[in-house]
């Protein structure tokens, strides 16, 4: 098994008991991105969060185990305190998924 983290491989155990694993890091750093305050401002807006609020993103495949349920349960919860948005970024990409 090829493992994005080490996070991730520490899981493996419960559903793959026997099988070897390895870690393996995105091979290529991220561009440097700078935005210009305004520039940020406006595409935060885009996705519906204002300058000051939490962005509280999820980037996932849409699978159950993913926990895709228990993060919006506990941000529903957050709701009272405003201050914060959710992006789940993902889609379903199985036919299981889909349902």
């Amino acid at each position: 098994i090829i493992s994005n983290s080490r996070f991730s491989a520490g899981t493996l155990a419960s559903v793959y008991s026997r099988a070897p694993y390895t870690v393996r890091y995105y091979p290529v750093s991220p561009p440097e991105v700078t935005l210009e305050p305004a520039e940020r401002t406006r595409i935060r807006a885009g996705f519906g969060a204002g300058p000051r609020e939490a962005v509280i993103l999820q980037s996932c495949r849409m699978e159950a185990w993913k926990g895709h349920r228990l993060l919006l349960e506990a941000h529903a919860r957050l709701r009272e305190l405003r201050g914060s948005v959710l992006w789940i970024a993902g889609a379903a990409q199985r036919p299981a998924e889909v349902r």
